[in-house]
């Protein structure tokens, strides 16, 4: 470098020697001025540069995220279309049931009601059949005494 530095200190004094009307335009102080100016802005420069550096890995991330975003609410909006059918052939579903099995049911429903009543019937004239066993035969429901004429196991319907 002294070799480069001597180099330039040559060359200034052979342009001063050439032209001796030149005259210094920049002086030490505003030289140095510059430098720290320029420092300065090579320093801002650097700032930006690192932040606009963030900016496009925070602006990737967020593409990114949207992306994933979109993703998500692609597949909600097919679930969401996929249900919506469902829903549709269900109540299509339940209102066939209605129509065709709906009247089988009413008549299921009566049915179950009469052997409901036919059942209490029958329960009735048991207890009437019990009542003449042990009238007539001595009969005792809860248990089988020595000589009886008749046995039974007990029974009673609910």
């Amino acid at each position: 470098m002294a070799s480069g530095g001597a180099h330039a200190v040559r060359d200034r004094l052979a342009l001063k020697a050439k032209n001796p009307e030149l005259k210094k335009v920049v002086h030490r102080h505003e030289v140095t001025a510059m430098n720290r100016t320029t420092g300065g802005i090579g320093g801002v420069l650097d700032t930006l540069t690192q932040r606009m550096t963030t900016l496009d890995s925070d602006i990737k991330a967020d593409e990114a995220g949207k992306k994933e975003y979109d993703d998500q609410l692609d597949h909600l909006r097919r679930r969401k279309d996929e249900l919506k059918a469902r829903v549709a052939a269900n109540e299509e579903w339940a209102k066939a049931f209605d129509t065709n099995l709906g009247p089988f049911q009413k008549k299921y429903e009566a049915m179950t009601h009469d052997m409901s009543h036919l059942y209490d019937d029958a329960k009735k004239k048991h207890q009437a059949g019990l009542n003449v066993l042990i009238k007539e035969f001595r009969y005792h429901p809860a248990y089988k005494r020595p000589g009886d004429g008749f046995s039974a196991t007990p029974f009673r319907p609910m």
